[in-house]
C-alpha cells in the first residue's frame, strides 16, 4: 500500500519535528483519513534509518490495535510487529509493540528500553499525572530520558483543558489537517464523505438540565431522553427523513437507552442491536462484527462507538446523545465521514441539537456558559423548505438540493459558522514586492524574532521568523533562510538584519484571507524563476 501525499506529508512533518529538538508532536487528521497508515509510515521510516530503534504505539481501544496492525501490514508485511493485548489474548513484544495501555502500564517492565512511543487517540490522554498513560510513561522515561513521544487524533482540543498542547505532554501540533479549508479539500479529493443534516421536528431540550464539570449531569440527561415518547417520535422522523438509507447508527445517552433504541427500531422491523460497556466482551463483538458485515441493519450505542470504530458504510446517524463536549461532537460526527463505494453522503438527525451548540464537525466551538433555564446555542439555522435541509439562516443556497430563497431588501450574505461541515470563504491576491525592512521584534518572555516587512506600494505585509528560538521555529527559520539562497544561518536577530542584504528576495506574495478571521496571511512567496505561477494563483 502506498500512502497518500498527505499521508507522506504527515510523516514527513513527524521526522522534521523530531530532528528539530526537544518537545513531542501532534498529528491532527479528520477521522477517516487514515491515521493507522500514517502510524504504519512512521514506524517504518523510523525501522529503516534506525533499525535499533524500538517503538510502542499505544492505544486504549483493542479494535485499534487491530486496525493499526493490518495497516502496518499493508505498508510494510515483513515489519517485526507484535501486540500485547488482554482484550486480544495476545502478548507479543518486538521491534514495534502496539500495546493496549491498559494491559501494560502496571508492568513496563516487559517491554524493555523504547525509544519512541505514538499514542493512538491521543485526546483520551488526560493532563492528570495519575492516569494510565502518565504512569507509563514516567517509568518508560526513567529507563529512557530521551523518550520521544508522538500524538495522533481528530480532536486535539478538550472541553476543560482546551488545546492539547496547553500545559500537557503534546508541545506542538506539527500537521493539522482538521480545520475547514483542509477538511473541504478532503472531501472534495474523495478522502472523506460529506456530511448532511436535516431538520427535526423532535429537538430535545436540555435548557433545565444542571452541568457537572463542564457536561451534562448523565442522569438528568438518562432521564430527559430516554422516555418511549421520545423514542419513537425520533423514529418516526428517522423513518421518514432516513428513507433509503441503509446503515443506520444511534448514538443514546445510557446503556439502558441504547437498549430501549434498539428494542424500538426492532419493534419497526428493522434488524437492530445495541453495543455497550455491559455487555460480555465475545457477544459485543459479535454485534459490531455483524453490523459492519450488513447482517443487521441498525445498531445502537452508548460510549462504545465514537472512538477507534471502522465502518465506512454509515449512512445515516441519529443524535440522541445530548453533549457539551466539542471533542465527543466531533469524533461521532466522525463515524459518518467514512467514503464507500455507492455512499454519496452520510445524513446526520440530530435530535439533540449538538450541531446547533457546538459547531460543524471542521470547526467547532467551546459552548457559551449555560445558565440553568436557557439553553446556549450558536447562530440560528434556518430550514429549506424544499428539502428539509438545516443550514445557517444566512446562506442563500440550500447545500443540498439547490434551492436558493429570496434575498431580502438590504440583505447582505453573511458566513455561517454552524453547518454541520462548515464551508470555507477564500480570497487570495498576488500583490508585488516592491522593497523589504528587516527590523527586531520583541515580546514579553519570548527570544526576540525577526519581523519582515514586505511593501507594496502603500500597502505592507509582515512575517515574523525566528533565528534565536529553539526547536521547530528554529528549524522553519532556517528553511527560510536557505529558500532565500543564504548559506550558515544566523543564530542572532541582529546578525540576520546585517546578513539580510545578501538574501535573494521574492517578487510577489499570495495573500490569503479567509471569511471570519481577523487578519490575512501570507501563503506563499513566488520568487523570480517561479514568476510564471503567478497567472495561475
Amino acid at each position: 500500500m502506498i500512502l497518500r501525499p498527505y499521508q507522506n506529508e504527515a510523516v514527513d512533518s513527524v521526522f522534521n519535528f523530531l530532528f528539530a529538538g526537544p518537545g513531542n508532536p501532534l498529528i491532527a487528521m479528520p477521522t477517516g483519513t487514515g491515521k493507522s497508515a500514517v502510524i504504519a509510515g512512521i514506524c517504518q521510516r523510523a525501522l529503516r534509518d534506525w533499525p535499533e530503534t524500538r517503538i510502542l504505539m499505544l492505544t486504549h481501544v483493542k479494535e485499534l490495535l487491530k486496525q493499526n496492525e493490518k495497516a502496518l501490514k499493508r505498508v510494510w508485511p515483513e515489519a517485526p510487529v507484535g501486540i500485547y493485548s488482554a482484550g486480544l489474548k495476545r502478548r507479543q513484544v518486538d521491534s514495534i509493540t502496539m500495546a493496549g495501555v491498559a494491559s501494560v502500564y502496571r508492568k513496563p517492565e516487559i517491554l524493555g528500553t523504547k525509544h519512541l512511543i505514538i499514542i493512538d487517540e491521543a485526546h483520551l490522554l488526560g493532563p492528570d499525572d495519575e492516569t494510565m498513560y502518565q504512569s507509563l510513561l514516567r517509568k518508560l522515561k526513567e529507563v529512557n530520558p530521551n523518550l520521544r513521544v508522538i500524538g495522533l487524533t481528530a480532536t486535539p482540543f478538550r472541553l476543560k483543558q482546551g488545546m492539547l498542547t496547553d500545559g500537557g505532554l503534546f508541545t506542538d501540533i506539527c500537521f493539522d489537517q482538521t480545520g475547514i479549508e483542509k477538511f473541504n479539500e478532503l472531501i472534495e479529493a474523495g478522502y472523506l464523505a460529506p456530511l448532511i443534516a436535516r431538520s427535526t421536528k423532535l429537538q430535545i431540550d436540555t435548557s433545565e438540565v444542571s452541568i457537572r464539570g463542564g457536561e451534562f449531569a448523565a442522569d438528568e440527561i438518562e432521564k430527559l431522553v430516554d422516555a418511549d415518547a421520545i423514542t419513537q417520535l425520533a423514529l418516526d422522523e428517522a423513518q421518514r427523513l432516513g428513507e433509503g438509507r441503509k446503515r443506520w447508527i444511534a448514538f443514546c445517552s445510557s446503556v439502558n437507552h441504547a437498549e430501549h433504541v434498539a428494542e424500538a427500531l426492532r419493534d419497526r422491523g428493522l434488524k437492530a442491536k445495541a453495543v455497550h460497556s455491559k455487555m460480555p466482551g465475545e457477544e459485543r463483538d459479535l454485534a459490531i462484527a455483524q453490523f459492519v458485515s450488513g447482517e443487521i441493519d441498525a445498531v445502537t450505542n452508548f460510549g462504545v462507538l465514537t472512538t477507534g470504530f471502522d465502518c465506512p458504510d454509515i449512512d445515516l446517524m441519529l443524535l440522541l446523545r445530548p453533549t457539551r463536549s466539542p471533542g465527543l461532537h466531533v469524533q461521532i460526527l466522525g463515524r459518518g465521514t467514512r467514503p464507500s463505494p455507492g455512499k454519496t453522503d452520510c445524513l446526520v438527525l440530530d435530535f439533540a441539537m449538538n450541531v446547533k451548540r457546538l459547531g460543524p464537525i471542521n470547526n467547532p466551538q467551546i459552548p457559551t456558559k449555560h445558565k440553568r433555564g436557557t439553553e446556549s446555542m450558536g447562530p440560528p439555522m434556518k430550514t429549506c423548505p424544499e428539502c428539509d435541509a438545516l443550514y445557517p439562516i444566512g446562506a442563500r443556497v440550500c447545500p443540498c438540493c439547490g434551492y436558493e430563497s429570496p434575498a431580502p431588501a438590504g440583505f447582505v450574505p453573511k458566513a455561517g459558522t454552524d453547518d454541520i461541515i462548515a464551508k470555507t470563504r477564500i480570497t487570495r491576491e498576488t500583490f508585488p514586492v516592491d522593497f523589504i525592512q528587516y527590523n527586531i521584534h520583541h515580546k514579553a518572555g519570548k527570544p526576540p524574532s525577526l519581523r519582515v516587512q514586505y511593501a507594496s506600494g502603500l500597502s505592507f505585509f509582515n512575517e515574523w521568523v525566528c533565528p534565536e528560538h529553539s526547536g521547530y521555529a528554529r528549524t522553519k527559520f532556517e528553511q527560510w533562510w536557505a529558500r532565500r539562497g543564504g548559506t550558515n544561518p544566523p543564530t542572532t536577530v541582529p546578525d540576520a538584519i546585517r546578513r539580510a542584504p545578501s538574501l535573494i528576495e521574492p517578487s510577489h506574495l499570495v495573500l490569503k484571507t479567509i471569511a471570519g478571521e481577523k487578519y490575512p496571511t501570507i501563503e506563499k512567496f513566488i520568487f523570480v524563476e517561479e514568476e510564471k505561477l503567478i497567472d495561475s494563483v
